[in-house]
């Protein structure tokens, strides 16, 4: 029922709802999953400054869901995301960064970005943290690459941010 109002509202423009819309689309919660159409309804949100859009949209277009993968497009709408203030996208920023995917690899530029997703709580504090615990280690790039290493093995397909 909740999709239905999420398309009308989409329909006209309202940028909260086409992400709403696009995420149901994407992930088939009481819609049809269809993520040719999520992407659509991302993109347009994406495109009106939905910093949620606009992280998603990222993720979607990095893993090619519903749309042709495109690693330097899905970094262009994380950075946007990231640069709101999204804790999500800064640390998947910094995760593009890192492997140079998509842009120019750089560690110095990674790691600022992952600091500013850890200072605002982002799931990666609570193992940075217990990382330099455990291991002594006092270099942020020594417990970024950790987080990456782990990170690696969880899903970066989230769209919550």
């Amino acid at each position: 029922e909740a999709a239905k109002w999420y398309r009308k509202a989409a329909e006209q423009g309202h940028a909260q709802a086409q992400f709403n819309l696009g995420v149901a689309l994407r992930t088939g919660q009481g819609v049809i999953k269809n993520e040719a159409e999520a992407a659509k309804w991302l993109r347009n949100a994406a495109e009106k400054g939905d910093e949620k859009a606009q992280f998603a949209l990222g993720v979607v277009l990095m893993y090619g869901q519903g749309v042709a993968k495109d690693e330097a497009e899905a970094a262009k709408w994380c950075r946007k995301a990231a640069e709101q203030g999204n804790a999500g996208a800064q640390f998947n920023l910094g995760v593009v960064l890192m492997h140079g995917q998509g842009v120019a690899k750089d560690e110095a530029e990674a790691a600022k970005w992952c600091r500013k997703a850890t200072e605002q709580g982002h799931a990666v504090r609570f193992v940075s943290t217990w990382h330099v615990a455990r291991s002594g280690l006092e270099s942020l790039y020594s417990v970024y690459c950790f987080v990456l290493l782990l990170y690696d093995h969880v899903c970066m397909a989230c769209t919550c941010g």
